[in-house]
């Protein structure tokens, strides 16, 4: 049986006080409405996400999607899963098998390898260079710890003050070893571009290059590093809390049902598998919206405007009149029905949707001739390189409201 039974209907104190939404119908109808919008909520976290495309809304939400879509489009997401996730699970994987145990079994911890691996991802999506040594990765990993503990400082059990200001002192480093010198390399890569010197293809496709090809007189002078710390959070926080929770519920699986065992190399499968595990396990306790006018929702319920609203993910991805009366149970060969995707809401919906969804999974209705796409790629290494968990030697909850693991112990035993 998965965990989220007992943290169901956990409500955190940033949110205890707010309209508080738990049906699937509701969360759908407050995503998509125009009436509620995303930013705006808490100030702690400016100086990391303050106008970041996930806090922004209406036109200004479409005009920074516009910009930043070619980052996800089919031919980039083919790309990162062809010529750098393969490149990323290898690497890692070797780096693992380099510092064996005495007993010569090859131990790690499944979160800081998950989060090693899409720090490269990241890396490349943003336009951070060097980042391809254990060094170097190691220092980003660094920063990044800092910066998304203060991006997320809303739900954290520690003095928050102290949390954002080791995000400060991180961001300082981020910026001089890695921010800096990568927009150096691109504004020369664009003027020699913009005076004839070099063609339109010799740019690469990264989030710092589109923004400085495109700026925005709206933007302040720490934008860019702003919204390269929010991409970081996204792809690397979200990703590694996917991939932990996607191990995990296979291994429950596999030990109940070992006769799946021998599809540990199907696609259609595993992405069963990831996508039943992002539904049942959503790492932060609520997406959350304000109210801008007043409004009815199709069930009758009145909100009135400058309501804060709370769409709590572990109920609303587990709500029987959708998922059925075992809608809390992990079950990767449940029955949809029509129009709701194997992994429901944990992406959003409608214009708001993750824009890098499509890199971590796809819909189970999609067809199973397309890329495995990042989890399944990934669950399909593990299993080849003989990944066992290990319960036994501790795992380990982060300090926070959201459900992250700090510690997840496993060995590979064909490394």
């Amino acid at each position: 049986m998965s965990q989220t039974q007992t943290q169901r209907y956990a409500i955190p104190p940033f949110i205890a006080d707010w309209e508080l939404v738990t049906s699937y119908a509701e969360a759908e109808e407050v995503i998509k409405s125009p009436d509620f919008q995303a930013g705006r909520l808490e100030t702690e976290s400016l100086p990391f996400r303050g106008t970041v495309l996930i806090e922004l809304d209406g036109e200004a939400h479409r005009a920074r999607r516009q910009l930043e879509g070619p980052l996800f489009s089919r031919a980039a997401i083919r790309f990162y899963e062809l010529n750098v996730l393969d490149e990323m699970i290898r690497r890692n994987l070797a780096d693992a098998a380099r510092h064996r145990d005495a007993d010569g079994v090859v131990r790690a911890n499944l979160v800081d390898l998950s989060t090693s691996m899409f720090l490269q991802v990241a890396a490349q999506i943003i336009g951070l260079d060097g980042v391809d040594t254990e060094a170097r990765t190691a220092r980003l990993n660094r920063y990044f710890t800092a910066l998304d503990n203060a991006i997320v400082v809303k739900w954290s059990t520690r003095d928050h003050q102290e949390v954002i200001r080791e995000g400060l002192e991180a961001k300082t480093g981020f910026i001089r070893d890695f921010v800096a010198p990568a927009l150096e390399r691109r504004r020369a890569l664009i003027a020699d571009f913009q005076a004839g010197r070099v063609q339109r293809e010799a740019l690469p496709l990264d989030l710092f290059t589109l923004m400085l090809l495109h700026p925005s007189p709206e933007w302040d002078a720490d934008q860019i590093t702003r919204e390269a710390i929010g991409y970081l959070a996204a792809t690397i926080g979200s990703s590694t809390a996917a991939t932990v929770f996607a191990v995990d519920e296979l291994d429950q699986w596999l030990r109940a049902h070992p006769e799946d065992r021998a599809r540990l190399d199907d696609t259609a499968f595993l992405r069963r598998m990831v996508n039943e595990s992002l539904r049942l396990r959503a790492t932060f306790p609520a997406m959350i919206r304000w109210a801008v006018r007043d409004t009815t929702l199709k069930s009758g319920r009145r909100i009135a405007a400058g309501s804060k609203v709370a769409i709590i993910n572990q109920a609303i991805n587990t709500d029987p009149a959708v998922f059925g009366p075992d809608a809390d149970q992990f079950n990767p060969y449940r029955a949809l029905p029509p129009g709701v995707h194997a992994y429901g809401l944990a992406f959003g919906t409608g214009a708001k949707s993750c824009i890098g969804k499509g890199l971590i999974t796809t819909a189970q209705e999609s067809a199973d001739g397309e890329l495995d796409r990042a989890l399944v790629k990934i669950l399909k290494a593990f299993s080849r390189a003989g990944l066992v968990v290990e319960r036994e030697r501790g795992v380990e909850r982060a300090p926070t409201a959201e459900v992250r693991f700090t510690v997840f112990p496993v060995r590979f035993d064909h490394l």
